[in-house]
């Protein structure tokens, strides 16, 4: 478990004195922003929520699932987007009856590449039964779908 970010606010309360608007302090609010990291667990989920709901608070969760090894996928991808840049200038090359030569430049626009998928589109207050000591979330992820871009220009002849 580690801390995202952690914030402590004033909360002021307005009250009528004398006919003018006032505020007071009314105490603090603060936000801790966790994030618990695990391969995908459906007890594990489950105990880590139902530790959540069995306090006095009511936290927001957001439950998300990523690829273990971003990296990896990264490189698959841009193997892809090259390996299609190649098909589809062979297919255009031949269609226009000339022949494909050296490759004079490839750009790739290191854009960021998403690889998370939430299955709730926002956080959401836990709200469990008191009673459950645990729950095993039979829970599996949808397929993470992500794309990337390469430019390769080539010499024709």
């Amino acid at each position: 478990i580690k801390t995202l970010s952690f914030d402590v606010d004033t909360v002021f309360e307005s009250y009528k004195e004398n006919d003018a608007y006032r505020q007071r302090l009314a105490g603090y609010r603060y936000r801790h922003v966790l994030k618990a990291e695990f391969l995908s667990d459906g007890k594990r989920l489950g105990n880590i929520l139902y530790a959540l709901t069995a306090g006095p608070l009511c936290p927001e969760i957001r439950i998300s699932y990523t690829v273990s090894d971003p990296e990896s996928v990264k490189n698959t991808l841009l193997g892809r987007a090259v390996a299609d840049a190649v098909q589809k200038a062979r297919v255009l090359a031949e269609t226009a009856g000339v022949g494909l030569g050296d490759i004079q430049s490839m750009d790739y626009p290191w854009s960021r590449v998403d690889f998370e998928m939430s299955p709730f589109s926002d956080a959401m207050p836990v709200m469990a039964p008191k009673m459950l000591k645990s729950v095993d979330l039979d829970m599996e992820p949808d397929d993470i779908e992500a794309d990337d871009t390469v430019t390769v220009v080539w010499d024709i002849s």
